[in-house]
């Protein structure tokens, strides 16, 4: 009947086909390819001589009942013939999924569209009819009928519903290859795929249809209308799809038949294209791009063209970006395009590791802005953001004992030292910013009034001769002398250095439990306990995949002797020398029976995560538990 798979009706047309073939003399002379192709010419005759006989547009009124109608098998077979197989796998789904794929424009005729159906069927009176029907009239009265969900779907992506539409789907990249194939096996069983291709054959025609406007005469207005009209369309649609979810369906409509190419095309493909198609990327290279151009403010023309020159020249990354303090060289732009691909930390931001000078500091802030970005904000400097993403967090969950910086002064009305906990520079919305401590403590101390703000700024931009700094309070820092936990500043007020003021700076604090007493105070329990994670120890590879592969949002974290597992960067002088170094390793890459782990060090810049064996980093954690005095191997995911 109708609902009969297509792949069924393939095999046999096909097979009856190749049968006539047989006795064709051109098979013999001319190969499998042109008889294949003749083959087609001669489908397409007898179809297109089929249809001429049957002209008149059946209006279906004699039909006897839905189940007695079926589709012309020349009919099926020329849709067959002319539908790109890449669609093969949604004609699958059920007995409905052709019509999916008609009223989405995927499936094909001979001209293209199809506007008309070839059917056959009992009538009222028994007799067995043949007839073709308008696309129309063949949707009113069977397929809307038989099949109501296609009327659904034609209704919500529609120009009307498909913004509303969109916003209950997630068309994002996969966070690893096994969630890929998922995706992929759950697009390839859903009806509404067929529409998401059709939005993604919108977008792809805006170009042509460009091209055809301008190639066509103003005196073929009826012609430059309808190409007009489409254009409109096409870009509506678009104006509805983020570049993300562009590139997403345009990846997926082109490999439904190939889930491999689709997954590869998220995790294999140069990594430096997609930064230079997508704005939430951007941050990733930005600084690179910077030091690469010798400019602060780039343009996205600029950005663009820089990910490209760091695609065809893998050296240029090996000293790009910020280098205070950070391990280089970083990998070459090719190992690096691969690490960042299967990489999931969010990384959408700065935080040079270097200038905020403490390893746990940085580390527990990754993790932080990992799990929320409730605490992040954007700062006068990178340390700054990092610093307050820690104190803040801190401040809210253990009362900030772990961030002991703090900017203290003598108060003569209560006879007392007064401290401030404070990050040295502004971060927008932060209590904690040095301006609004500074102002707050010389409220106190010289009346400052409560309209009037202390300002932050270079000693490099500090111009006292300049009339905008004559007057008011100004808050001098020398970038060269300014980290996280330790800066040198002076305080200006109408020109007047103030210096009842002092820093107090002694950060201590456990990355790991140190004992059982105090455990629950280590910034790894803290995580633990405030986000509401699940912690689990990984010894090995397969538990190491298997917790990827079941919690894609997953992240590794630990504490290893940085001399194994980095022994290019650190040596050892003498036995059993260990430098504790904090880690989170957000993927892992299998190749050849060869295992390596895809890790960013609080050392490493957060945008260069490198391809580490895991031979050096069990090494590495073997090493620091015996050195631990609770004898801990850390490495631990969270989810």
């Amino acid at each position: 009947m109708w609902h009969q798979s297509l792949i069924n009706q393939l095999i046999k047309f096909l097979a009856g086909a190749f049968a006539l073939s047989l006795f064709s003399h051109a098979f013999a002379q001319s190969g499998f390819y042109s008889n294949f192709k003749t083959l087609i010419e001669i489908q397409g005759n007898n179809y297109k001589k089929k249809i001429e006989s049957y002209k008149a547009d059946a209006s279906l009124n004699d039909l006897q009942d839905l189940n007695s109608l079926d589709l012309d098998p020349d009919f099926v077979g020329s849709i067959i013939f002319h539908t790109p197989s890449r669609y093969t796998p949604l004609s699958n789904i059920d007995s409905c999924a052709l019509y999916d794929l008609i009223l989405s424009g995927l499936a094909k005729g001979p001209s293209g569209e199809i506007k008309e159906f070839l059917v056959r069927y009992k009538t009222k009176d028994q007799k067995l009819k043949t007839a073709l029907v308008s696309k129309n009239t063949f949707f009113e009265k069977v397929v809307f009928k038989k099949c109501p969900n296609v009327l659904k779907f034609q209704e919500y992506f529609s120009l009307k519903n498909v913004k509303k539409t969109l916003e209950t789907l997630s068309l994002k990249i996969p966070k690893n290859m096994n969630t890929c194939y998922e995706d992929h096996t759950a697009h390839s069983k859903d009806h509404k795929t067929a529409y998401l291709c059709f939005l993604s054959n919108q977008v792809s025609s805006i170009d042509e249809l460009e091209k055809k406007i301008k190639l066509t005469p103003k005196k073929n207005y009826k012609k430059l209308t309808l190409l007009k009209r489409e254009l409109r369309i096409a870009k509506k649609y678009k104006s509805h799809l983020n570049p993300e979810a562009v590139d997403y369906l345009d990846n997926l409509c082109q490999n439904l038949d190939r889930p491999k190419l689709f997954c590869e095309g998220f995790f294999k493909r140069n990594f430096w294209k997609k930064v230079a198609q997508s704005k939430k990327l951007v941050p990733i290279i930005e600084s690179s791009c910077q030091s690469l151009f010798k400019k602060m403010n780039l343009s996205s023309s600029e950005l663009q063209a820089c990910a490209v020159k760091m695609s065809r020249q893998p050296q240029l990354c090996f000293f790009s970006g910020f280098q205070d303090g950070i391990l280089t060289p970083k990998p070459n732009c090719k190992n690096l395009g691969l690490n960042l691909n299967h990489s999931t930390l969010n990384s959408g931001y700065e935080d040079c590791p270097g200038k905020v000078a403490n390893d746990g500091v940085v580390n527990t802030a990754r993790l932080i802005n990992h799990f929320s970005d409730k605490y992040s904000s954007p700062s006068t400097n990178c340390q700054a953001r990092t610093a307050n993403t820690f104190a803040s967090f801190n401040q809210e969950v253990n009362d900030a004992r772990a961030w002991n910086v703090k900017l203290c002064y003598d108060d003569k009305l209560k006879d007392s030292e007064v401290c401030h906990p404070v990050i040295f520079g502004d971060a927008d919305g932060s209590e904690l910013s040095m301006s609004k401590v500074v102002r707050k403590i010389l409220g106190r101390i010289k009346g400052l009034g409560k309209n009037q703000v202390c300002r932050t700024v270079s000693a490099n931009e500090y111009r006292p001769s300049l009339l905008e700094f004559k007057n008011g309070c100004f808050i001098v820092v020398d970038p060269k002398n300014c980290s996280a936990t330790s800066c040198k500043y002076k305080i200006l007020l109408d020109q007047l250095e103030i210096d009842e003021i002092r820093q107090v700076s002694d950060v201590k604090f456990d990355y790991l439990p140190r004992d059982f007493s105090t455990q629950s105070f280590s910034q790894a329990k803290l995580l633990e306990s405030h986000f509401k994670l699940t912690s689990k120890q990984i010894l090995n590879t397969s538990f190491l995949k298997r917790s990827f592969e079941k919690h894609p949002e997953g992240i590794m974290h630990g504490v290893a002797c940085a001399e194994d597992l980095l022994p290019e960067f650190f040596s050892k002088r003498v036995i059993n020398q260990c430098t504790p170094l904090p880690f989170i390793v957000d993927g892992y890459k299998e190749d050849k029976g060869k295992f390596a782990v895809i890790i960013r060090t609080a050392r490493d810049s957060l945008h260069a995560p490198r391809l580490v064996p895991w031979s050096n980093l069990f090494s590495a954690l073997k090493d620091y538990q015996r050195l631990h005095p609770l004898d801990y191997w850390w490495l631990n995911v969270l989810y």
